[in-house]
């Protein structure tokens, strides 16, 4: 997705291992299939104050299992979470935006389960369909103070605001 990205020039921001530096932007890169791995993009991509972020229009989320009700489970530590909320905190997205996930046929349930700080996807990409959802499920409205973990905000300067 982030090679397709990069060859049709579109602008693309990703966060950085465990948000811990924030997130790199880039754009117009020579090489999109190198600049796309986890080394180009911190060869070719330049990291970027949150605040200097464009509005980001689309997204697309990690899974290892997702299912029709739009519920996505990623490796449970919560950061594909965070960085939603993060970046509706400093509205660099809508609360509505279309979050899309790829996964293969048998990673997608009937439904799975999801706490109050889940973000539910709208599109589930497989190599035989693309599955729209109806999103009943909402999604939080940013920050939920009152379950951020202290080790988290330690672990990534975004949340530093949050700690008071």
């Amino acid at each position: 997705m982030r090679e397709l990205a990069l060859k049709q020039n579109k602008i693309l921001i990703v966060p950085t291992p465990k948000l811990k530096k924030g997130f790199l932007l880039l754009e117009k890169v020579k090489d999109p299939k190198f600049a796309s791995t986890i080394r180009g993009m911190f060869k070719f991509g330049r990291l970027i104050s949150i605040n200097k972020l464009p509005k980001i229009e689309f997204m697309v989320e990690g899974s290892l299992a997702c299912s029709l009700e739009g519920v996505r489970i990623g490796k449970s530590e919560g950061f594909s979470d965070l960085e939603f909320a993060i970046l509706l905190e400093y509205k660099k997205i809508e609360k509505d935006i279309k979050i899309a996930t790829t996964v293969s046929e048998i990673q997608i349930f009937e439904k799975l389960p999801y706490s109050i700080h889940d973000v539910c996807i709208d599109l589930i990409a497989t190599p035989k369909r693309l599955i729209r959802i109806s999103r009943k499920i909402e999604r939080p409205d940013g920050i939920i103070k009152e379950i951020l973990d202290s080790s988290k905000i330690k672990q990534i300067p975004l949340l530093s605001k949050w700690s008071l």
